[in-house]
């Protein structure tokens, strides 16, 4: 007897690669081909329509037409199917394949717009968490915040690009904005969910080295010192305002005493 593995594997080469496998000896047709192609269908429309939702700004700058017809070619090789039934986990590589299409390379910006387009998805789906607060920042030494550890909220995600990924998106937002050349300029992006609502935060070089090293886990005094360092206009004030106001810390590692200020 087949087992259910096999089965299961022969009915998603039948639907995809339309070959006469096991499967449509369970199918009561004499075309069991055509009765596969209304499942064949649906399923492609629905991961077509998953793509949409998760990269509207690639379907904006591609058109319906263009966007659909690369989202099908997507979906019709059998690698790039699904890997569980949760389709929130799906469509990542989708960012790479956009930039593997000969007939995009005109559009150099397009795997990095998708790519942001991605990270916003993600962070749409975390789990929320309390933020850190003033209070809890007050009662902290010198000495306890120099060594710190920062946690971010679990929705922040962070992106740099060589495209003003920014300038794109208001064009997606706002078409009556004004045009601009594409010339390459690095962009640096804070991702962050709040409630049911994803925010852009665009970002200086400076905060965006200070933010990645902290989430790398580095010492909060060592990574200021390195950033007032390098960048004398850096104002850690209006940094640690920044990140409270915006809740994007959620907890603070404290290495000494090896203790979590809790929330």
């Amino acid at each position: 007897m087949q087992k259910l593995k096999d089965i299961q594997h022969d009915f998603t080469q039948s639907l995809f690669k339309t070959q006469n496998t096991f499967v449509s000896h369970f199918i009561l047709s004499d075309d069991a081909n055509e009765r596969l192609n209304i499942y064949r269908q649906t399923i492609i429309q629905n991961l077509r329509q998953a793509l949409a939702i998760t990269y509207p700004g690639v379907w904006h700058l591609l058109g319906d037409e263009c966007a659909d017809s690369v989202a099908y070619a997507f979906i019709n090789n059998i690698k790039n199917l699904p890997v569980s039934g949760c389709l929130d986990d799906w469509g990542e590589s989708f960012c790479e394949f956009l930039a593997q299409q000969p007939e995009l390379k005109t559009l150099p910006y397009l795997k990095a717009y998708a790519h942001y387009e991605w990270l916003k998805h993600l962070a749409y789906g975390q789990a929320d968490s309390d933020a850190l607060t003033y209070d809890k920042l007050m009662t902290l030494s010198e000495n306890e915040l120099a060594n710190a550890i920062f946690f971010f909220h679990p929705t922040v995600y962070f992106m740099q690009s060589i495209f003003p990924l920014d300038n794109i998106l208001e064009i997606i937002e706002n078409p009556e904005s004004k045009k601009f050349h594409l010339t390459k300029r690095n962009t640096y992006a804070l991702i962050a969910r709040s409630e049911n609502n994803v925010t852009t935060y665009w970002l200086s070089e400076a905060y965006y080295l200070l933010f990645t090293d902290l989430k790398k886990g580095l010492p909060f005094g060592k990574t200021v010192e390195k950033i007032e360092k390098n960048y004398p206009e850096f104002n850690l004030s209006e940094m640690i305002i920044f990140l409270i106001e915006n809740r994007l810390v959620s907890n603070i590692f404290l290495n000494k005493s090896s203790t979590v200020l809790q929330q």
